[in-house]
């Protein structure tokens, strides 16, 4: 009908104009953007084999794929928001590889998807979006639009996730899949430490500047006048010891100000300056000599700035445990030992946070361990199969059993002889058997 109303002088040209949209539309990234959106819609009840093969199938997409993993964060197929932030942390490792060039227009991609889907996202894909987007902030972009398109996104997407330490969900905690969590003291513990977080950025958030840094004004110096002041030159010969000297008549403009201490007081005197002296301060002749330092302490780094000796021969989970304990080694010797084994900064503040956790915390942080970005959780979660805690140790291996890794055959064997926890056991006889088809 449409063809014999326009008739046949027009069917030609409106031939000629649908065919180049058609090839238009399949040759744009617009269809390689539309077919990735489709296959992240499939992954809503997929089994594990297909959320293995789609989500390969999207990081092989490149940038067409980026905004369909970015939306898989908040998936609600728990398997699948498990593994997409190993993915795009892995997706972070390849483009820091290449230079600003290769990577400006990704992590821009990036950062403007996390922007689109951050309203959306629940508070822990809110923060795993604010950890993304922390990572990439230093990273150099080339040209002027992409560079601001890159920061408008971000600030956006942190604002968001501060947004969402803001709510009351602080107060009624869930858990990952938005499940209401029991109370526990460990729990609460937690819970007590993010509001106090979310408070203290509330505050920095107030000051002048918003929430960036601000330089401090540099105060001008205030010319010098002391109680010499206006004095005429005297020559060393003319001074007396301090047991003989007279007191020195002051100027009109000096009776007002209190005396002056002599040099050789301020040198031989340990009294601390007005407002360094505590409110409740003893007096001096009460006052204890400080404690000296144990000798079993380093109080200061090595000088020639190698590590202990001692340091490099501990495996990484005796060095969190000194880190706890402060023992053999002060905290920054351990710091540099695990710069030296090529701990990124994530990583070092994962070792601090685990250390100075109690054990329930520890097996919260192991069993969220996957879901962190910017740390290889395959490697954190071997080491870990070595833990003390079994509850660890099995969370572990559970997580590397669920990632389909091949686990070291002589952990299975060590755990197969010697861990006192049945479920360990017969866990890993089960990966072992698993592994051999």
């Amino acid at each position: 009908m449409v063809c014999v109303a326009l008739g046949p002088r027009m069917l030609v040209p409106m031939l000629v104009v649908v065919t180049s949209l058609t090839a238009l539309w399949l040759t744009t990234p617009w269809r390689e953007r539309f077919v990735a959106a489709q296959l992240a819609e499939r992954l809503a009840d997929a089994n594990v084999p297909k959320i293995r093969a789609t989500l390969a199938a999207l990081v092989e997409m490149d940038l067409a794929g980026i905004d369909a993993l970015v939306g898989l964060l908040d998936s609600s197929n728990p398997e699948v928001a498990k593994r997409v932030p190993p993915l795009l942390q892995e997706r972070l490792d390849v483009w820091r590889q290449h230079g600003p060039a290769y990577w400006s227009p990704r992590i821009t991609a990036l950062a403007t998807s996390l922007e689109s889907h951050i309203s959306s996202f629940r508070p822990p894909a809110r923060r795993l979006a604010a950890e993304i987007v922390a990572e990439t902030i230093p990273w150099p972009v080339t040209d002027d639009e992409n560079r601001s398109r890159f920061l408008i996104a971000c600030d956006h997407v942190l604002r968001a996730s501060l947004t969402a330490r803001r709510a009351p969900e602080l107060t009624a905690p869930v858990d990952e899949d938005g499940q209401r969590q029991p109370r526990t003291l460990a729990a609460e513990r937690t819970w007590s430490r993010e509001r106090e977080a979310a408070h203290e950025i509330d505050r920095l958030a107030a000051l002048p500047g918003g929430d960036l840094p601000v330089e401090p004004t540099r105060i001008p110096e205030l010319p010098v006048r002391g109680a010499l002041h206006g004095l005429p030159p005297m020559s060393p010969g003319q001074f007396t010891p301090e047991s003989q000297a007279s007191p020195i008549e002051s100027s009109t403009a000096d009776r007002d100000r209190p005396a002056a201490r002599s040099l050789s007081a301020e040198r031989n005197t340990s009294e601390p300056l007005p407002w360094q002296r505590p409110a409740t301060a003893p007096p001096e002749s009460h006052v204890a000599a400080p404690p000296a330092p144990a000798p079993d302490v380093e109080a200061k780094p090595p000088a020639n700035g190698r590590q202990p000796a001692q340091l490099a021969k501990l495996t990484v989970l005796q060095l969190i445990d000194r880190l706890a304990k402060h023992e053999g080694a002060s905290n920054r010797d351990i710091e540099r030992e695990f710069i030296r084994r090529g701990f990124r900064a994530r990583e070092s503040q994962l070792a601090r946070e685990f250390a100075l956790a109690d054990r329930a915390t520890q097996r919260e942080i192991v069993a969220r361990l996957p879901r962190r970005v910017g740390i290889d959780a395959r490697k954190w979660l071997h080491w870990f199969t070595q833990h003390p805690d079994a509850e660890i140790r099995l969370s572990a291996f559970q997580w590397l059993a669920t990632s389909g890794d091949a686990i070291d055959r002589g952990e299975l064997r060590e755990a197969l002889r010697h861990d006192p926890d049945l479920r360990i056991r017969a866990l890993a006889k089960e990966i072992s058997e698993t592994q051999r088809r």
